[in-house]
């Protein structure tokens, strides 16, 4: 019995893990398909649920429906009215096909909206890099980067070029290190250094959004 119980806690916690927190556990396919807590949803039946208790009727685990409702309040159908413009895409496990997968999210916006962080003369700050699950990229433009133009913009986007860096809690993550990175778009941009210099912005984008989906 004790062992059972424990099971089931730790299937608990490895779905708390996968999923996240909050709206990560609610996603949709490009069809429109709803999945909550990886339980396909019918939308009619959402907007006709009375209580989250439906939703554990339908098999989603029940710690996690707490979690969604207090996110969404006490009415489940809250969560169809935020998906009409919030969904983040549901990826079948072990899919590959990348040219089909959108986050949604806007990273030349992410891009504009990093601060640099100012050191002083004769060396510029570096801007603040993005964390993409156990990854952060460090995206950089100045006088003392691989960067086009090679000087000092406030604004990440007015770069052509920029160098760019990915790091996890073990040091430099590279294509050629972490197998997870193998399939990263424009990994040629990595010549054996640590550093990747001159990549176009629309790469960095590319990559970027690639270091989402996996994340």
């Amino acid at each position: 019995m004790i062992a059972e119980k424990l099971l089931k806690l730790t299937k608990r916690f490895q779905k708390l893990a996968q999923w996240g927190l909050g709206r990560d556990y609610i996603r949709q396919k490009p069809d429109g398909t709803l999945y909550i807590d990886g339980v396909q949803v019918d939308r009619d039946d959402l907007n006709a649920m009375n209580s989250w208790q439906d939703l554990v009727d339908l098999g989603v685990d029940r710690g996690i429906v707490g979690r969604i409702a207090r996110d969404y309040g006490g009415d489940p159908r809250h969560v169809d009215v935020w998906l009409e413009n919030n969904s983040k895409p549901y990826i079948e496990e072990g899919e590959e096909d990348a040219g089909t997968w959108s986050s949604g999210k806007d990273y030349r916006q992410m891009l504009a909206s990093a601060k640099r962080r100012s050191f002083g003369q004769p060396w510029s700050g570096t801007f603040d890099g993005f964390q993409f699950g156990k990854y952060k990229i460090s995206v950089q433009g100045g006088r003392g980067n691989y960067s086009s133009p090679r000087q000092d913009l406030d604004n990440l986007t007015d770069y052509e070029e920029l160098e760019i860096a990915m790091m996890d809690d073990s040091g430099w993550a590279l294509p050629s290190t972490h197998d997870d990175l193998a399939d990263m778009p424009h990994a040629d941009v990595y010549s054996g250094d640590d550093v990747a210099g001159y990549v176009p912005i629309d790469k960095v984008i590319d990559i970027m959004e690639y270091l989402d989906k996996i994340s």
